[in-house]
């Protein structure tokens, strides 16, 4: 199947060439001309009929009019009043790729890709994928993969394998997207998400654990130094949702061994356990922060988030109790101002 969408006589405005063989009247019957252009007075007939569709278009929109196109003559009018959307274009490709007109929907892709402006990098884009995701749900793995390499050629490369790489996840092409994951890897190891998305591509669709812990040793011999602890908090998450709690834990514990002063570490750690359920732990845990010697302001705020979790448990003896070693908490403060 082929995914060319070259065509020399289509006409976005209608059906058919809109350019049509008219007779010159000065032309004899055997000889006649055909226009290759339109003349000054059409084409200022055909701009001010644009503007006239923009306007009326722009009006309902204005007045909060919802615009629920149902034919092309619709789609026509809202591509044209917004020629730069993205979702304008991609509602278009759908009315036609869902009747089955396939070569229809390639035909409004590549006018799309030629329409957006070529510094709305992100419409262009998204018009690209969704034409990916037409053709290889559609086309052979060749065509699929040709096409791929000119999605490549025309927009920025790492936006592409992330979303590439999704569309192959979803659609249960593992291999597929391994070798995209792998690949984004091995060019922008720089990249923490890179490494993210590799691991968690091993915990949740292959669900090989061994693989999916490599790959944080990888990532720390690839990332600046700086980005370890972010990654690696990424990777103690992962192990909670997809692969054994406690190795999450363990790997927690030992961040906060080694920055016992990062408050947003505590909270991460605290926030994991409530989405696992871990409610012991997590009192645990709060207990330990409340016991932290910081500024005033931070510690406000971790008695605060121990009063929330034990309201949410509807336990009310431990929030008073919580209140209590709160104030005793302020009491102690003002004491030592006062000794000062």
């Amino acid at each position: 199947m082929s995914i060319d969408v070259e065509d020399e006589n289509f006409n976005p405005w209608g059906e058919g060439p809109l350019l049509k063989s008219v007779e010159d009247s000065n032309d004899t019957d055997e000889a006649k001309k055909k226009k290759t252009h339109l003349s000054k007075s059409e084409a200022k007939a055909l701009t001010k009929l644009e503007k006239e569709e923009i306007r009326k278009t722009e009006e309902l929109v204005i007045n909060g009019e919802e615009i629920e196109p149902k034919s092309v003559d619709d789609f026509e009018k809202i591509v044209l009043a917004n020629p730069d959307s993205s979702l304008h274009w991609i509602q278009y490709i759908a009315f036609h790729a869902n009747k089955g007109e396939m070569k229809e929907a390639r035909l409004i892709i590549k006018r799309a890709i030629e329409k957006i402006h070529f510094r709305e990098e992100e419409e262009r884009l998204n018009v690209y994928i969704a034409w990916f995701n037409l053709e290889e749900s559609i086309s052979s793995e060749d065509e699929v993969e040709t096409l791929l390499k000119e999605i490549l050629k025309y927009n920025n490369e790492y936006k592409v394998y992330n979303r590439v790489s999704l569309i192959y996840s979803q659609s249960g092409k593992i291999k597929k997207a391994e070798e995209l994951y792998k690949t984004m890897a091995r060019k922008y190891g720089k990249e923490i998400e890179v490494w993210s998305k590799l691991g968690r591509h091993y915990f949740e669709s292959v669900k090989n654990l061994k693989e999916a812990r490599f790959t944080l040793q990888r990532a720390l011999q690839h990332l600046d130094k700086k980005h370890h602890v972010e990654v690696t908090v990424k990777f103690a998450q992962m192990e909670f949702k997809y692969g054994e709690i406690e190795r999450g834990k363990t790997i927690f514990e030992t961040i906060l061994s080694n920055y016992p002063k990062r408050i947003d570490l505590w909270n991460v750690y605290a926030d994991t356990l409530v989405k696992a359920e871990e409610i012991q732990a997590t009192r645990d845990l709060f207990e330990r922060m409340i016991t932290l010697n910081l500024q005033p302001k931070k510690m406000k705020a971790i008695f605060k988030k121990y009063i929330d979790f034990e309201t949410l448990q509807n336990d009310d003896f431990k929030v008073d109790r919580i209140k209590k070693k709160a104030l005793e908490y302020v009491e102690s403060k003002v004491g030592a101002l006062d000794t000062d």
